[in-house]
């Protein structure tokens, strides 16, 4: 099982839990954890490609063995000041414009995207850490990323297959990003999340 059929088969069954949470709606909410997927992998994809960026991940790594996932399963939801951090190392200064994209894509307050991304960032490293573990990284966390991003169209995700095409827009954000000195280029990124919304 790959990351996206692991995080893919706990959205529908806890979207409610986290609507809850948040104060939306539950299909708010899963449209919302459903963007936000792509645009942390993207990110994490896009940091990974520097030799430091790959180890500093390799190490976020270590922390999260995938209980976060076993205890989101159950109703758990995962700890948001741990997900605001790795926010804040995936994106960078360009964390708001994150969650202005899943808000708009969702349809809810800007509020409370962030709230939502804060809980769906440690289940991404956590099915991360988790395929790691499990020897699913032998070509290098960059390969792995790289086909999740590519390959996720045949996932349990549905809607993430389109959504990650439009997000890579043909195969050219990591050739766009490379001159970026730290963060992903969101703008690209987000424009074709949106659809071509401002």
């Amino acid at each position: 099982m790959n990351v996206l059929d692991m995080l893919g088969g706990l959205l529908p069954t806890q979207a409610s839990s986290v609507a809850s949470q948040v104060g939306a709606t539950p299909e708010q909410t899963q449209a919302a954890m459903q963007a936000s997927i792509p645009l942390i992998l993207s990110a994490l994809n896009h940091n990974a490609q520097s030799p430091d960026g790959e180890a500093a991940l390799s190490s976020a790594l270590q922390q999260h063995d995938g209980s976060s996932l076993d205890g989101f399963a159950q109703g758990q939801l995962p700890n948001t000041q741990d997900g605001a951090a790795i926010l804040n190392h995936a994106f960078g200064a360009q964390t708001p414009a994150a969650a202005n994209a899943v808000a708009q894509h969702a349809g809810i307050d800007p509020q409370m995207a962030m709230q939502i991304l804060s809980i769906v960032a440690p289940l991404v490293l956590g099915a991360l850490g988790r395929t790691q573990n499990q020897g699913g990284a032998a070509g290098g966390l960059g390969d792995l990323l790289g086909g999740l991003l590519g390959g996720a169209g045949g996932s349990s995700m549905g809607g993430l297959g389109g959504l990650l095409g439009g997000l890579l827009g043909g195969g050219n954000t990591q050739a766009q990003t490379q001159n970026q000195s730290s963060q992903p280029d969101l703008g690209g990124l987000l424009g074709s999340l949106l659809g071509g919304k401002k």
